[in-house]
């Protein structure tokens, strides 16, 4: 008696599970490369709303793994500059209150 194994016999239904199987797994891999990505900026949760709406979602923190931090001057004081990495477009300037 034949033993089955994991490709033999290739049904139609093992096709189909593999078929769907494979472009999963890869976005799976895509979703936890772009996650380690945007976990390696070290920025603070609360850092990441990059809409200004009062909470971070998936999609805040997904995207700043391309954004970037610089320091500019804003009259006479030190800011930190969030800005898009592939545009340079400002995405929000966190200046110190004056004292």
């Amino acid at each position: 008696m034949p033993r089955e194994t994991l490709f033999e016999p290739l049904t139609w239904w093992r096709f189909a599970l593999y078929a769907l199987a494979l472009p999963a797994s890869l976005l799976l891999a895509l979703f936890f490369m772009y996650a380690l990505a945007a976990w390696q900026k070290h920025y603070a949760w609360a850092d990441m709303d990059w809409d200004q709406s009062g909470h971070t979602s998936l999609g805040e923190f997904m995207h700043s793994r391309n954004v970037g931090t610089r320091i500019v001057t804003m009259d006479g004081r030190l800011c930190a500059e969030y800005f898009e990495q592939s545009s340079g477009q400002r995405l929000r300037l966190n200046c110190p209150n004056p004292q």
